[in-house]
């Protein structure tokens, strides 16, 4: 518990209860102040954005669109929110630009979203019904700005935890017996006591398997904040590329069918630093497979348009050959991306069995996975 003056490990009771921690592989956990205090008027100000720009959107349908009923808003409702999203995970660690973020993310696709609403009920009569996946997008906003808040409530604790803390030898006491037998106990095992706290003191947990990566100097920065935003769009990317590849799902079945029980159970089993792990290594797997595979693919693309492109006037060619023509293009582009997408998943399945702890120990190369995969 995070003491308001100092940090409550100046004392040589709280280093003993870190040591005991360390000899038995025991986990050590921060309390956590409550965030609803902060949560409630963020949730009030999220509403009231989501509200104005809901409404702006749907009165300035015609102003934005004139052609609104030719306007293809699909495009807007899966590009849009992805390049937002993208966004704000790279500026996670930094709550101001995270909170503006959220701010912008919202208010642009509840805007889109009121274009769309007056388009489809008021105006056209006809709207795509995948535009929903968009609803979808806004809630990882809502998601991401209750992480934003819990991580600065854990950043102050650590702030806390951090001040007045001298190390093992120079903890006080009211009775120094007390100290001296209890630095006889620890003995030479001081330095893993100050590298335990220091762990704590940095994720907000002390387990084994973050201390097993600490000793690999990994950064463990918020490593033990399982952020409910990089679940939700973790589960939108994967919900969403199922749908756009229902017809064809037989790759999609047998890879599910093996890894997704198995990170179903790693899951489980896992303790909440390394469930924070696995969410955030799963989100970056798939971002990496995506941009990876995107060249390829248009690459893949280019070769379909050009192979299949006749020599002749445009204007004498069958109009139903070129639709076949991007259908197959299409087809070639979308196959590649959404290989690359269920890569990333016997991978995450993979590391999630190892755990950050093994995963650091790996030589050269597990370190910087560590760095790269985790929070």
């Amino acid at each position: 518990v995070p003491a308001q003056a100092t940090s409550i490990y100046s004392r040589i009771w709280c280093i003993y209860e870190a040591f005991l921690a360390v000899d038995l592989g025991k986990t050590i956990f921060t309390a956590s102040s409550p965030i609803t205090h902060r949560l409630r008027y963020s949730m009030l100000a999220a509403l009231m954005i989501s509200a104005f720009s809901w409404t702006l959107g749907f009165l300035c349908a015609l102003y934005v669109f004139p052609d609104v009923c030719a306007t293809e808003l699909a495009f807007f409702a899966a590009g849009l929110p992805l390049v937002l999203a993208i966004f704000s995970f790279w500026v996670i660690r930094r709550p101001c630009i995270s909170a503006a973020m959220n701010v912008i993310g919202t208010a642009a696709i509840m805007f889109i979203t009121g274009i769309y609403v007056r388009k489809r009920f008021f105006l056209c009569g006809h709207g795509r019904p995948e535009f929903v996946w968009i609803i979808g997008s806004c809630c990882y906003f809502f998601a991401n700005e209750i992480d934003r808040l819990q991580s600065l409530s854990r950043s102050d604790e650590a702030k806390r935890l951090r001040q007045g803390y001298v190390g093992v030898h120079d903890a006080a006491a009211s009775v120094e017996e007390d100290r001296r037998r209890i630095l006889g106990e620890i003995g030479g095992r001081d330095v893993d006591v100050d590298e335990s706290i220091r762990v704590l003191v940095e994720s907000g947990m002390s387990t084994e398997s973050l201390r097993r990566a600490a000793k690999q100097g990994t950064d463990l920065r918020q490593a033990g904040e399982l952020r409910w935003g990089l679940m939700t769009i973790g589960a939108l990317s994967y919900l969403l590329t199922a749908d756009i590849c229902d017809r064809n799902p037989s790759f999609l079945q047998i890879v599910d069918i093996v890894s997704l029980p198995v990170l179903g159970f790693a899951w489980v089993r896992s303790q909440h630093d390394e469930k924070a792990f696995m969410a955030t290594m799963s989100v970056k797997l798939t971002l990496i497979a995506l941009l990876s595979s995107l060249p390829i693919a248009c690459w893949r693309f280019v070769r379909w348009m050009n192979a299949g492109q006749p020599d002749e006037d445009m204007r004498d060619i069958d109009l139903s050959v070129l639709d076949d023509l991007w259908e197959r293009a299409y087809e070639s582009l979308v196959e590649t991306v959404y290989g690359s997408l269920e890569a990333g998943v016997p991978l995450s399945a993979m590391f999630s069995i190892l755990g950050r702890g093994r995963l650091a120990e790996i030589p050269c190369l597990g370190p910087w996975l560590v760095q790269a995969l985790g929070p």
